[in-house]
Formats: C-alpha cells, sequence, structure tokens
C-alpha cells in the first residue's frame, strides 16, 4: 500500500479495497473503513463482521459492482447493462435497460 498524504497523520475514513477488515464482505472490494494514515502509508482497521441483515443489504451491491467491472475489462456492453440492471436499487427491469444505454451512450468516449 502506498500513498501520498500531506496532512496530519491520524484515524481517516477512507475508501479502500477490502483487506480483511470487513470479514464477511469478499476480499478486494472497495468498502468504506476507518483507516490509520500516515505520510507515505495507510492502514485500515479491522472493523470484525457486519451484522447479518447489513451484510444482506450490502453484498448485493458488491456483486454488481464486480460485475461491472469485469464488463469494462472484458469490454462487455451487455454485461454492463445486466451488471446496472440488476442492481437492488433497479425496480424496473425496462427502464434499468433505458437507463443503462443512456449511460453508456453518454459516455461512449471515455469507454
Amino acid at each position: 500500500m502506498s500513498c501520498l498524504w500531506f496532512g496530519d497523520s491520524g484515524e481517516f475514513t477512507l475508501n479502500v479495497p477490502n483487506q480483511g477488515q470487513i470479514d464477511n464482505l469478499p476480499r478486494n472490494a472497495v468498502v468504506e473503513c476507518i483507516a490509520l494514515v500516515e505520510r507515505d502509508s495507510y492502514k485500515p482497521l479491522a472493523a470484525g463482521k457486519l451484522p447479518l441483515v447489513l451484510e444482506n443489504l450490502i453484498h448485493p451491491h458488491v456483486i454488481c459492482q464486480e460485475m461491472l467491472v469485469e464488463a469494462a475489462v472484458e469490454k462487455n456492453r451487455e454485461k454492463a447493462i445486466m451488471s446496472l440492471v440488476l442492481d437492488p436499487i433497479i425496480t424496473d427491469l425496462e427502464r434499468g435497460r433505458n437507463m443503462a444505454e443512456e449511460l453508456l451512450s453518454a459516455n461512449e468516449g471515455w469507454l
């Protein structure tokens, strides 16, 4: 782990890959956690397991995000659309597909 930090050392909230600080979420999923930050490093602090109700709420989002990353690496438009449509916040599949198509089209220059 490396970082460049010009502020004071201390404990801060960071979004970093899960390296075991949250036991029951997949490793490398990006999680928000407390970390000890120093000038040239950071160390995520262990938080243990999420309560089951929170794990069940968060884990489906992690799966969709991992699928979206796979789609980007594979340059697979259909997989990207499916990862967005299957996200738990989407309640209407057709509307979700239309939103995904619009999002991908709007960002085509960067994809």
